[in-house]
């Protein structure tokens, strides 16, 4: 996958063995306004706002959290994020039994869910 920003579809299942671990099935939903907007026959929606965590994020969050070596899950994470990739992340690292990854916010007060997902805060 070096040469190509496109993953395999060996590699997305590969992701989705790890993944499907901290994540859970959400449904597809169809959506007749955006199919009649974009002109298509159906659209499909992927209703990732029903994850556990809130959102997609969970996803690549944990995916990265499992790729680190023992020494860099020593030192801990930082999500520089004034979006909801900060609760994934440290939703993410529940399931790890992760040491609290820090949020770097200067844009907006973190979410309050942030605290009960194991995540400490700091203004940058």
């Amino acid at each position: 996958m070096a040469d190509s920003l496109v993953p395999s579809l060996d590699h997305l299942r590969q992701a989705y063995a790890v993944t499907s671990k901290a994540t859970q099935v959400t449904p597809l939903l169809e959506s007749a306004a955006l199919a009649r907007e974009t002109g298509a026959a159906r659209v499909f929606v992927k209703a990732e706002s029903l994850q556990w965590a809130g959102s997609f994020k969970v996803r690549g969050a944990y995916w990265r959290l499992k790729k680190l070596s023992p020494d860099e899950t020593k030192k801990g994470v930082v999500a520089y994020s004034s979006g909801n990739f900060a609760q994934g992340l440290a939703a993410a690292g529940q399931p790890l039994a992760f040491p609290s990854p820090s949020s770097c916010r200067s844009t907006r007060r973190p979410p309050n869910a942030m605290p009960r997902q194991g995540m400490a805060r700091a203004w940058c």
